[in-house]
Parts: structure tokens; C-alpha cells; sequence
């Protein structure tokens, strides 16, 4: 539980929510609550939404992507981070816009934000905006700024943690969706400078190559996830980061198969 208050922590700013489901009574759930201080959503059901979703083992957990299908399924000990981050790069949370801005939203939407950039700080200058129009800039601006932090600050911290992939994944995105922006272009060289070492670029494979296992796994069987992940185990990536993350994911696995006995 508290793995996912710290997920819940991390990333709701960013369009990630924890949504627990159960079919328990209030009066079990509260005390749950209390017990765990959970700080995310839970939602009491009357119908069965682990058999909908195909889950095999309490408690299992489904990443769903910003499409709306299922990424990963699992225990929640075993859900990849990497890819949770992956995931939230391709969320859009726009609003409609007035008129004048509507433009702007195009450019967010389709993940071109220094395009967007400028044509926001363009309509700012010009003098034309009504208030609501100004009150929406300003708007904007906050989420541009709030993305152009968050992104480096990802990236940053990653390194700390030498978390090579994530870093990389992040400069990657960085640089993508604000081309021709001059932090971007720094972005785009880190992320080079890291595929030039061969330590760093070989943790970047691994997660590249779990990235792909995990899309792989969806909602399969346990018994499938395992042998899907198993490469994963081998001397090559056994020590990367993937490779652990992988370990952690087939040891929970590993306990749905156990439960099902």
C-alpha cells in the first residue's frame, strides 16, 4: 500500500491515478484505510472486475495506457516504473480552449510543445487576448513550465540513481517534444552521450528490451509473463536495472501461480 501512495505521490501531477477496486464492506475498507493510510482512491464494487480483467491472484494490479488497454498486469510489487514513465509521455490532459487559443492546443496535443511555446507567448504579446483568453494563457504557461521542469528534473534525479534508461527515455522525450527549443538540443546530446558509453548504453538496451517484454505481457497468463520475462534473468541483463525489475516481476508472478493452487 504504501508503494502506491508513493506512485500515487509521484505522478498524479502527470495524469497517473491509483484506482483500487474491492468488493469488501465499508466498514473493512475503512479500516484498511486507517491500517495502511492509503491516500489514493478505493472503490467498493458490487460486480467483478478481476474476472473482467482477467486477474488471476489477490492483489493483482493493471497499468492501463493513456488508449485505454491494458500495458501490464500483475502484483503491484512488480509493476516496472520505467514504464509507468514511458506511459505518462504520451497522456494528453487539454482542456478545450477559446478560439483564439485552439491552435495552441493542436500543437500540445501532438506533443510539439515548443511550437506551442511560441505561438502561446505570440498571442500573450499581441495585445488581442480577452480576459478569459489571458486567464487560459496563463494557464498554459503554468503546464509548459511545469513539463519543461518536470522532464529535466526526471532525467536529473535518474542519473542520480543511475537509472541510465529512465534518463535516456527522458532526454528522448525532452528533446522530441520540444525541438528547437536550446535545452532540447542539450537533451538530445545527453541522451547520446549516454548511448556512447558502453556500460550506460547496455542498461538502456535492457530497459528497452523489458519495455518490450512488458507490452508483450498485457493481461497474459502468469505462467506466459514468466516465460516472457525469463531472458530478462539471463547473465546479460541479470545485473541491469531491467534485469532486477524483471526478477522482482517473476517473483510476484511466481506467488499468483502459487495462489492458484
Amino acid at each position: 500500500m504504501g508503494h502506491l501512495n508513493e506512485l500515487q505521490d509521484k505522478y498524479a501531477t502527470m495524469g497517473f491515478t491509483v484506482l483500487a477496486v474491492t468488493n469488501e464492506d465499508r466498514a473493512t475498507v475503512d479500516a484498511f484505510v486507517e491500517a495502511h493510510k492509503a491516500t489514493h482512491p478505493i472503490v467498493i464494487e458490487s460486480s467483478d472486475s478481476m474476472a473482467l480483467f482477467g486477474g488471476s491472484g489477490f492483489p493483482s494490479s493493471f497499468l492501463i495506457a493513456p488508449d485505454g488497454k491494458i500495458a501490464w498486469a500483475g502484483h503491484p510489487a512488480g509493476m516496472p516504473e520505467s514504464l509507468l514513465e514511458e506511459l505518462l509521455t504520451k497522456a494528453k490532459l487539454f482542456p478545450d480552449l477559446p478560439k483564439k487559443l485552439s491552435p495552441i492546443r493542436g500543437k500540445m496535443q501532438k506533443g510539439k510543445l515548443h511550437d506551442a511555446q511560441t505561438a502561446l507567448t505570440k498571442a500573450k504579446e499581441s495585445g488581442k487576448l480577452s480576459e478569459e483568453e489571458t486567464t487560459w494563457a496563463g494557464k498554459l504557461q503554468g503546464w509548459l513550465d511545469w513539463n519543461k521542469k518536470s522532464t529535466v528534473e526526471r532525467a536529473a534525479k535518474a542519473m542520480e540513481a543511475e537509472d541510465f534508461y529512465t534518463a535516456w527515455l527522458a532526454y528522448q522525450t525532452t528533446a522530441k517534444r520540444w525541438k528547437g527549443a536550446e535545452f532540447a538540443k542539450e537533451a538530445a546530446a545527453s541522451a547520446k552521450e549516454l548511448l556512447a558509453d558502453k556500460g550506460r548504453k547496455a542498461e538502456i538496451d535492457a530497459g528497452k528490451k523489458l519495455a518490450k517484454i512488458v507490452k508483450k505481457i498485457g493481461d497474459a497468463s502468469p505462467k506466459k509473463a514468466i516465460k516472457l520475462l525469463k531472458p530478462m534473468t539471463s547473465k546479460k541483463y541479470a545485473e541491469t536495472t531491467a534485469g532486477k525489475q524483471a526478477a522482482g516481476m517473476i517473483k510476484g508472478y511466481e506467488r499468483e501461480l502459487e495462489a492458484l493452487k
